[in-house]
């Protein structure tokens, strides 16, 4: 899969995203008690779309960590999932800050809203203090995201169809990686 460069809607995402997160994160706290960044890329972007914002962050003093999700790029795209994803960024966005007791803040944009509300389920503060555990999730920034009522997915949530483009174009993409 061919990764183009950065459109300017994406720069216009990490434009909103650096504000609001400056607004956030800027505060008097110690450099190693300031939140790591979680960034999941929307479904046809990888973090090269995301790096701007990723270096003005870490200008700011703050850690960010951002991963490709499997099902972008994939060889094998019938084989991938919103699960798939949503444990992947689990495992491998979130899990690990988490698990070092740091403060994190997930930043999703549009298709990874999906999987990052499912991998974010469990994380937050209060329900690993619950359990006797340091760090966890304290905020969750929804870019353009989806984000589906418990229990639903974008399509039962939608009436029970996909629109009639959204059938077309995932036809033709799927066909043209087989």
């Amino acid at each position: 899969m061919k990764i183009h460069p950065p459109s300017i809607f994406s720069y216009l995402v990490v434009i909103y995203s650096l504000s609001f997160s400056l607004l956030v994160y800027t505060s008097p706290t110690a450099p190693n008690d300031r939140p790591v960044t979680a960034i999941a890329p929307a479904a046809w972007h990888s973090p090269v779309h995301y790096q701007l914002f990723a270096d003005q962050l870490h200008v700011a003093g703050l850690s960010t960590v951002m991963l490709q999700l499997p099902s972008c790029g994939s060889s094998n795209p019938r084989a991938q999932s919103v699960a798939n994803d949503a444990a992947f960024i689990k495992k491998f966005l979130l899990q690990p800050s988490i698990d070092a007791g740091k403060r994190v803040v997930l930043i999703t944009h549009s298709y990874s809203g999906g999987p990052g509300a499912v991998a974010a389920k469990g994380l937050s503060v209060g329900e690993r203090r619950a359990a006797g555990k340091p760090g966890g999730i304290i905020g969750l920034v929804f870019i353009s995201a989806f984000v589906a009522k418990q229990g639903q997915s974008l399509i039962s949530g939608s009436g029970g169809q996909y629109a009639p483009w959204v059938i077309q174009y995932v036809s033709v993409l799927c066909n043209s990686c087989t």
